[in-house]
């Protein structure tokens, strides 16, 4: 697998929240768009989990403030199990 060096991960981490897409993000920084893919995957992931996280130390504004980058339908499947794991004793999220 193509590893990519850390100037590169910060410059696609910064298009992917600029909202750029895939095809124009692997033309700036120059590797392939299936690479760009993995990476977003694992950036959206990631601000999933931050999100929810906020959440559960009660910090709404941000959630807000992560979410409002982020594809809405994963959004609001993340926001669902954390709703789910509130009103349950035994949470079982794969954010949890």
């Amino acid at each position: 697998m193509n590893e990519l060096h850390y100037e590169k991960i910060e410059k696609l981490f910064a298009a992917f929240a600029a909202g750029r897409g895939i095809r124009a993000t692997a033309r700036e920084v120059g590797c392939n768009r299936e690479t760009v893919a993995r990476y977003r995957r694992a950036w959206i992931k990631a601000k999933l989990q931050a999100a929810y996280d906020l959440l559960c130390d009660g910090n709404s504004d941000g959630c807000d403030a992560i979410t409002a980058l982020l594809p809405k339908p994963q959004v609001m499947e993340m926001l669902d199990a954390w709703l789910d794991d509130q009103c349950d004793s035994n949470p079982k999220s794969k954010w949890y």
